[in-house]
């Protein structure tokens, strides 16, 4: 086996504090042994670290692995099939270099030397899980490994993306890359492709891991001097590949010029990063250890809540903010605490500053619940489950619900957004900057205008023509030429044209999307809603859209994208329209007037802007995800106001929102109990 890539599997299973002192977090993990290669396990209630050891073998190479309850206690050997028993003191027996994903907690992959089927294999990559009864099994992942060495494997959040470090390019060399593969249908891996981006052809790459702020971690020696220090790159998180540039860490107290440091790791709550080193020397012979360094928690440490009175006044929802108290248990620990709002019905919530070590918790679990102030007002007690890597500003609503809503013999709520102009005259497409790529069709705000200007000798067309612009490339003297497609001057893109109205518009759109994605997570929580979740009842949404006052041009064509509505989860309410056939509407249908207003390019406005929110309430509304994944949502566009004379002007141009359970004729959902306690999670978990 080369020595080099071999390099970061000797690690001692010691976490010392960021100043480097000889005081441990897990004596009772050290053995007469090497200690090495440490990862983190969820399970219910916490966390688990495993080591691998070569501690009870006569041969120094060999190891085995341990696992160790984070609540203290001793190592517990693995059993068989993890480890496997050595035939003799000059056998080598390799087991170790566990990684888990954050998500699932049966499976996880290791690296062992283990014979399989009579056949004695290098260092191969395994994958294991577990049963209920807590039995292991594995399997060697043949679709993987290579004659090669094959080692340090690491798992995406969801366990769908395999990273791992290999020698198969210069097999014997002492010269690692990295590889990676991905989960396949049939649950298989695909063939491994190298890393490239990140694998340099004269260095080694090797012991990656993957971090929850998006990076991806690993260990090389391109640096000044050839030791390994600590790099990381971004990873898209639809690929799992690099989306930038690779660079050492920047953590204080991390690369040390003179000694290796590779294989890091994050504590549970990210408050600690781990890596090995062996910077340390004990008797003038260097070791590797692992430390930590201690990082500043900058989001996720305060929760941002929102009190609120609900009720409904002329068929709408209501709520009102009040000033009152809200008490606070954290679930797994049992602590009682209690914050008070303000007259803006805000408090906050504070999680308590990490430890700065490896044993800080990273999932909380706080039970809220708001005192009523006034009478007729009852609370729900809501369950706030938080992951302290999501990154992102940690915010919830307390509700306390007005008694007579609560018996409302029926269910819709209705979100309307006056005074906002969703669309540019004559088109169908909301004019939003921040959600634009949410959208099946084009937008209407100028966007990088630098592929119109070409200098390129022969260029390729660099646009790809829409339906609202065609494009050319002028040859002679290289140009890229736009314009308008065929039938589309019926858009008046001049209303974007002054900056200061085009901001105004944008910024008043994206902002109408952000209230109508949190009135949706406030729709889905309503107590009618809830109980005929409960009951299996399908919830009905729709989204309106209205056409302009003035009717269109006969002369004006649609020029979008086909539109296939049985294909489409959003639906489109097509009755009375001439326009769709057998749930197709072509790309250059005729916009054909019946009357003033033009119903065609209202039912374009609602089929658009439903698929928009769609994919907002998805990706952001845990309750709406659910609910689409059971089939019980129903998403439909509906266009209106063919004939705009009765219609407010503020909203010509404008959406609405409809959220309603359909009740069958003499049916009530009339509520004698108060609204159930909730369980949310604060953030969008990257297992979903």
């Amino acid at each position: 086996m080369p020595a080099r890539p071999t390099l970061f599997l000797l690690f001692f299973c010691v976490v010392l504090v960021p100043s480097m002192a000889q005081e441990t977090l897990y004596p009772h993990a050290n053995t007469a042994g090497d200690d090495y290669a440490a990862a983190f396990r969820y399970v219910e209630g916490g966390a688990e670290l495993w080591c691998t050891t070569s501690d009870g073998f006569g041969q120094p190479r060999s190891r085995r692995l341990v696992r160790i309850p984070l609540s203290g206690g001793s190592p517990e050997t693995l059993p068989f099939p993890l480890n496997v028993v050595s035939s003799g003191n000059d056998a080598v027996v390799m087991d170790g270099a566990p990684a888990f994903p954050v998500c699932e907690t049966a499976s996880g992959v290791f690296s062992s030397n283990r014979t399989v089927d009579g056949k004695y294999y290098d260092n191969d990559l395994y994958e294991m899980s577990t049963n209920r009864d807590g039995a292991w099994s594995i399997r060697r992942i043949d679709e993987v490994n290579s004659n090669a060495w094959d080692d340090t494997p690491a798992l995406s959040s969801n366990g769908k993306t395999l990273y791992f470090a290999s020698d198969r390019r210069f097999p014997g060399s002492q010269k690692t890359d990295l590889f990676v593969a991905r989960r396949q249908p049939n649950g298989r891996w695909s063939a491994p492709t190298p890393i490239d981006q990140i694998n340099t052809p004269e260095y080694s790459e090797q012991t990656p891991t993957v971090g929850d702020d998006g990076y991806l971690y690993f260990a090389t020696n391109q640096t000044t001097g050839g030791d390994y220090d600590i790099w990381r790159v971004q990873i898209d998180g639809g690929t799992g590949l690099p989306a930038g540039r690779p660079q050492p860490v920047a953590f204080a107290g991390v690369n040390k010029t003179g000694s290796d440091e590779g294989h890091p790791l994050f504590s549970p709550n990210a408050g600690q990063f781990l890596f090995s080193s062996n910077r340390s020397s004990a008797g003038g012979i260097k070791d590797f250890d692992i430390y930590g360094v201690a990082i500043p928690s900058s989001k996720g440490d305060t929760v941002y809540l929102n009190v609120q009175l609900r009720t409904r006044v002329a068929g709408e929802d209501k709520t009102d903010p009040v000033r009152t108290t809200v008490f606070i248990t954290d679930r797994r620990t049992g602590q009682k605490s209690s914050v008070t709002s303000d007259a803006n019905g805000e408090s906050t919530i504070p999680l308590g500053a990490t430890e700065g070590t490896a044993t800080d918790r990273r999932f909380r679990e706080l039970i809220v619940t708001a005192q009523s102030p006034k009478p007729g007002y009852i609370t729900s007690t809501d369950t706030l489950y938080i992951d302290l890597l999501c990154g992102r500003r940690l915010a919830h609503t307390l509700y306390l619900w007005d008694t007579a809503a609560l018996r409302s013999v029926g269910c819709v709520q209705d979100f309307r957004i006056k005074n906002v102009r969703f669309f540019v005259t004559g088109y169908w497409c909301p004019t939003t900057g921040q959600f634009a790529d949410r959208a099946p069709c084009a937008s209407a705000i100028p966007g990088d205008q630098s592929c119109l200007a070409i200098e390129q000798s022969e260029p390729e067309t660099p646009c790809e023509s829409n339906e609202l612009y065609t494009y050319s490339v002028k040859y002679t003297a290289p140009q890229v030429i736009r314009a308008r497609q065929p039938f589309s001057s019926c858009i008046n893109l001049s209303e974007l044209n002054d900056p200061k109205v085009r901001q105004t518009r944008v910024r008043e759109v994206d902002s109408a999307f952000v209230k109508l994605v949190d009135a949706m997570r406030s729709a889905l929580e309503y107590d009618c809603v809830q109980r005929a979740i409960r009951d299996g009842k399908q919830v009905e949404v729709e989204v309106v859209g209205w056409t302009d006052p003035r009717p269109m041009d006969r002369d004006c064509k649609y020029t979008g994208k086909d539109i296939d509505l049985n294909t489409s989860f959003v639906k489109l309410d097509t009755s009375g329209s001439p326009y769709i056939q057998n749930g197709l509407l072509e790309h250059g249908t005729w916009f054909r007037d019946k009357s003033n207003g033009n119903q065609l390019l209202s039912q374009l406005r609602a089929y658009h802007t439903a698929v928009l929110l769609d994919n907002l309430w998805e990706e952001q509304v845990e309750e709406y995800r659910k609910l689409k994944a059971g089939g019980l949502l129903k998403v439909t566009g509906v266009g209106r106001a063919v004939s705009q004379e009765n219609v407010d002007m503020a909203q010509q141009r404008s959406v609405s929102v409809l959220v309603k359970v359909p009740l069958k004729p003499g049916e009530s959902l009339a509520a004698t109990l108060p609204p159930p306690g909730r369980y949310h999670q604060l953030c969008d978990s990257p297992c979903k």
